[in-house]
């Protein structure tokens, strides 16, 4: 065998041949892999599938009509409610331009009506600012706080989420988060 005289780190890899072993590969994974190599040597990129993203939700269906939204829910006899009867509560439904109110029981509208699942198409925010009474302006000097005397007015910011979801039918609705998965 012949000696090395340069330092390693300086050979090309034409004049290092490493030990050689034999493996055992299936003709399939072979095949598969000359053909990913031949690509490359093309310059072609392989592009997986990318898994398409869609956001769903599910909406529920009363009397053939979508749930919008509801109210409140209470016992159906308000003047004895120890009685344990019926929780009735409003349920708002699309009927094609309008919204329409009625009442049903609750736990009759949990168990019978449908689910459909919708396509949530963007999502908005709407901020809602109402002003709740008054503060006086604080200073701050070191550790000491003292009141300057200044009344402003409380703003209070709510935001209001709704989201535009595609139906089955194909039209788009904008519907309140809340609503959304319930």
């Amino acid at each position: 065998m012949a000696e090395l005289t340069q330092p390693i780190e300086q050979l090309t890899p034409t004049q290092v041949k490493p030990k050689e072993e034999m493996v055992t590969v299936s003709k399939g994974l072979l095949d598969s892999l000359m053909k990913r190599i031949e690509g490359l040597e093309r310059g072609e990129v392989a592009i997986l599938d990318e898994v398409e993203r869609k956001r769903k939700a599910t909406m529920r269906i009363w009397d053939k009509k979508l749930v919008v939204g509801w109210g409140k829910i209470y016992d159906a006899n308000r003047e004895n409610p120890e009685k344990g009867e019926k929780q009735m509560f409003e349920l708002h439904l699309k009927n094609k331009d309008t919204i329409e109110k009625v009442m049903v029981e609750y736990l009759h509208f949990l168990r019978e009506a449908e689910k459909v699942e919708v396509e949530i198409l963007r999502m908005n925010r709407e901020d809602e600012i109402t002003y709740q009474g008054f503060t006086t302006v604080k200073e701050v000097e070191g550790y000491a706080t003292r009141s300057t005397g200044i009344k402003v007015p409380v703003k209070v910011v709510v935001p209001k989420y709704t989201a535009i979801v595609k139906l089955p039918s194909g039209h788009e609705l904008s519907v309140d988060v809340t609503y959304l998965n319930a």
